[in-house]
């Protein structure tokens, strides 16, 4: 056997054959509907109690009603999942017996028959943190096409982000179906993250969800960010004022202004001071995120939206577009972060500059960010 072919034998058990792991399976793989059997020639008595019956069908349209089982109802040797009849979004179950999870689910640009295959397969391959997700999402997922990675050789015709929306930061899989190996002949997972929690993680060159977060810390602090934030190092600035303790950024930032980890940050200016902004212009839907000290404990502001952070509630400001206007930023989002403090006083802020058009999904972003941050006292 190749070392490729080890390699997809890893990938086979690693992330395709979760549900093995499952003592009572109750999560199965989704697999493609067996076609029906031809059945033999109806007795002409059976064809006249067939027509007998269309007939008051058509005549008592209301006979059976919403209440009637279901198309295609009926015990099954492998329940994978039922759908009940809705309009966007969908309502998914999956699972079987007393283990079952109902999902609402945004399909975006998918058919019914791939967000329900993709779904599964999601469900499926959560093995033991299922309930936590869940939870977590209030049943919430997100189903949307995007190009189809390819991790060993092994690609597929049509891939789909799954994503389960959680206030700490979403939980994705990509989904894959129709792939260029015979051994995947269903929907299987070929990226994003690790429901079953192994050790060690996925294989190197794993393909990653757009929305994939990451746990990151610094300077004290530990926050989950997506992917597609970069952190920085601030420049160093003198332990007298206030200054940046950790920039994150969709742009990158001037090099005058930040590093990049591991390397050192560059020293203060004259004043004893970092620079007042890390970039000059945000690009479109960019995200600059600068936590920072003020040096001296302030009052935490009384005014603003409630806002869980750090185990405590604090007060987030917003302004259209507030001071990031000076980076070409359309929204400002502002927030002194509570420190375990007896008295309400903190040094630690956070200030979010935001640029359009699409504000909704970058303030959510800020929003988890905000939701699990932790500061170390």
């Amino acid at each position: 056997m190749t070392d490729h072919d080890n390699t997809l034998a890893r990938f086979e058990r690693r992330f395709k054959g979760i549900e093995a792991e499952i003592p009572d399976r109750s999560f199965e793989t989704l697999r493609h509907p067996a076609r029906p059997r031809a059945r033999p020639a109806m007795p002409s008595l059976a064809i006249g109690a067939a027509l007998l019956l269309l007939v008051a069908l058509v005549f008592l349209p209301r006979a059976l009603g919403p209440s009637g089982p279901a198309a295609g109802g009926g015990p099954s040797s492998t329940p994978a999942l039922s759908v009940q009849p809705s309009a966007t979004p969908r309502v998914i179950t999956t699972g079987r017996a007393t283990l079952t999870a109902t999902w609402t689910v945004m399909c975006s640009g998918t058919s019914d028959a791939d967000c329900d295959g993709a779904v599964g397969l999601f469900a499926n391959n959560l093995a033991r943190s299922w309930q936590t997700i869940l939870d977590e999402s209030g049943d919430r997922l997100t189903v949307e096409p995007r190009a189809c990675p390819t991790f060993n050789g092994l690609t597929a015709r049509q891939c789909w982000d799954v994503t389960a929306v959680r206030p700490r930061g979403p939980f994705c899989m990509v989904v894959a179906n129709d792939a260029n190996d015979p051994r995947y002949p269903d929907y299987f997972q070929i990226g994003g993250q690790d429901g079953a929690g192994r050790a060690g993680g996925p294989p190197d060159g794993w393909p990653m969800c757009a929305a994939t977060v990451i746990n990151d810390a610094a300077s004290g602090i530990s926050f989950d960010r997506p992917a597609s934030w970069t952190r920085w190092i601030p420049n160093a600035h003198s332990p007298i004022n206030d200054g940046p303790l950790i920039y994150l950024s969709t742009d990158p930032l001037l090099p005058a202004c930040a590093t990049a980890p591991p390397a050192t940050p560059n020293p203060a200016d004259a004043q004893g001071r970092a620079c007042s902004w890390p970039l000059r212009e945000l690009a479109s839907n960019g995200v600059l995120v600068t936590w920072l000290t003020t040096r001296i404990l302030v009052p935490l502001p009384s005014s603003g939206e409630k806002v869980e952070v750090n185990g405590e509630t604090g007060r987030l400001e917003i302004e259209k577009p507030g001071s990031c206007s000076a980076i070409g930023g359309d929204e400002t989002l502002d927030m002194h972060v509570p420190i375990g403090q007896s008295t309400p006083w903190s040094n630690i802020a956070v200030v979010a500059c935001l640029r359009g058009p699409d504000l909704a999904e970058a303030e959510a972003q800020v929003r988890a960010m905000l939701a699990s941050a932790e500061v170390s006292p």
